[in-house]
């Protein structure tokens, strides 16, 4: 078995270095006022003995991670035969995880900046298990040229050599024709979209804050506070709002530098990033679905994002258990005219058909939001009036009704604004081999499902519903396990039978 490059001992430690230098930073920032002694005069001093106890523990801090890093780089390693990936990894929990090459799901390859500076990659694969979907099955650090050979191997190019044995895989060649270009211009209206969504939340936020701080102002002994505040606000909120279209601009063109979607075989490859360089590759009979998301500013400029459901092929992970996984994308922004021919040429199985239909209905979508908003603006209130009678704030019992009120009438139709957006973007298209759904408001979303990837379905009808005619759904599909349950709602006894039939082979 095959240690780690050397290469990435020297990355751990630098990057413990900096770990520790901070740590450092840190400690001797906030007691640093113990540090110091007084002299005879008004000068102040540092006394030595301190700065030499701080030396020893940092030194001993930093020579036991690095040994501990040493140990790691020792005792993990991976092997990759003509049948298996094995990788073991750990010091003190020791992990073997075997992959056998033929359900390999995915093979991506991130290096990040510092990665970069010692010419390293880290190695992920994945083997299509759902239940660690949320995080790679197995991951090898190593020379990024060894990374580059060791995702050909995988996808069966190269020979591939093991202490035990030599054999060669299938070796098939195919030129990287570029399947979609993400240009400068596109790169700019993705900024642009996405800023004005930061914008948009922060101003509305804003707008609640002086809001509020005109009634608080009103209620208190200083009502002339409301106009300075309201100053501050309009400056930060200038300032908040130019910074989130130049963080938006910043992202577009860092994290999707060099964008590339090719296919090699039968890969589907998916290049981009510029601090940290992301390499995905997957076979294309791996693909559980397609999604197409159209946001409502998406919508008015005619530009839809493209992602794709492959099992080990995500975008973020917050912690171990992957809370906060989201889908890869595979077509960052085109425009609408162009998905149906994007998706063709990377699987034409999954080509969506236009919608034909919408909900049934869209009361059941309002009427709910409506009960809860309701009990949840109900009892803040009622404690709020409690509080100004104890007090004999009559005077202002109107401020606070008026408030409650005009909360409760804007919610109102926002939510009914949205009820109308999900009950025209409800349907459900069933055919011979796959699953189109419509769903979603705001955000309007299409999802592409092959028939076999269906593995539940999952009755969510009220007795109300079942009364009137119509039925909720939630589709459970074999994909990532964050993002495999698809809510169908209020489709009508037709669609409904279609959709239970789907299990039945």
């Amino acid at each position: 078995m095959k240690n780690f490059t050397k290469k990435y001992f020297a990355y751990r430690c630098f990057i413990n270095l900096i770990y520790t230098l901070f740590v450092l930073f840190l400690f001797v920032t906030s007691i640093f006022e113990a540090f110091l002694e007084k002299t005879d005069g008004d000068n102040v001093v540092i006394e030595s003995r301190y700065l030499l106890y701080v030396a020893i523990g940092y030194v001993v801090l930093y020579a036991i991670i690095t040994i501990f890093s040493y140990l790691y780089y020792k005792l993990s390693g991976y092997e990759i035969n003509d049948k298996q990936v094995i990788v073991k990894r750990g010091v003190l929990f020791k992990r073997k995880t075997v992959i056998d090459l033929e359900n390999v799901h995915s093979v991506n390859s991130k290096q990040g900046i510092i990665q970069k500076l010692f010419k390293i990659s880290t190695l992920l694969i994945d083997s299509g298990s759902t239940n660690t979907s949320h995080q790679a099955e197995a991951s090898i650090i190593e020379d990024e040229n060894v990374v580059n050979e060791l995702i050909d191997v995988l996808k069966g190019k190269k020979r591939v050599e093991s202490s035990n044995s030599t054999s060669y895989l299938e070796n098939e060649h195919s030129e990287n024709n570029s399947l979609y270009n993400f240009t400068s211009k596109r790169k700019v209206i993705y900024g642009l979209i996405y800023g004005t969504v930061f914008a948009l939340v922060l101003f509305f936020s804003i707008a609640f804050t002086m809001i509020l701080s005109y009634v608080i102002s009103n209620l208190s002994s200083e009502p002339n506070s409301f106009g300075e505040i309201a100053f501050v606000l309009i400056i930060c909120s200038i300032i908040l709002i130019i910074g989130s279209y130049v963080i938006a601009f910043a992202y577009s063109f860092i994290r999707y530098y060099g964008f590339k979607l090719y296919k090699e075989n039968d890969s589907l490859i998916i290049e981009y990033g510029l601090l940290v360089k992301v390499k995905n590759t997957m076979k294309l009979n791996r693909i559980k679905a397609i999604k197409v998301e159209r946001g409502l500013l998406e919508r008015m400029f005619k530009y839809a994002t493209i992602k794709l459901e492959v099992i080990g092929y995500i975008e973020s992970s917050n912690n171990g258990n992957g809370n906060q996984a989201t889908i890869g994308v595979l077509v960052p922004l085109c425009k609408e005219s162009e998905v149906n021919s994007i998706i063709e040429s990377v699987s034409p199985s999954y080509v969506p058909k236009a919608q034909q239909g919408k909900a049934k209905s869209f009361i059941s979508y309002f009427t709910w939001t409506n009960i809860i908003l309701l009990f949840a603006l109900i009892i803040p209130y009622l404690f709020g009036v409690m509080v100004l009678l104890n007090y004999n704030l009559i005077n202002d019992l109107w401020i606070i009704s008026s408030i409650v009120g005009a909360t409760y009438l804007l919610v109102n139709i926002i939510v009914l604004f949205v009820s109308l957006f999900d009950r025209n973007n409800q349907d459900i298209i069933i055919d011979d081999n796959r699953l189109i759904i419509y769903h979603g408001g705001i955000i309007r979303r299409t999802t592409i499902i092959q028939r076999h990837n269906v593995i539940a379905i999952e009755d969510v009808t009220t007795k109300w519903r079942k009364e009137k005619g119509i039925f909720s759904y939630r589709i459970h599909i074999r994909t990532n396990n964050m993002t495999n349950v698809i809510h169908v709602n209020f489709i009508d006894e037709h669609k409904k039978d279609e959709l239970l039939n789907l299990l039945i082979f």
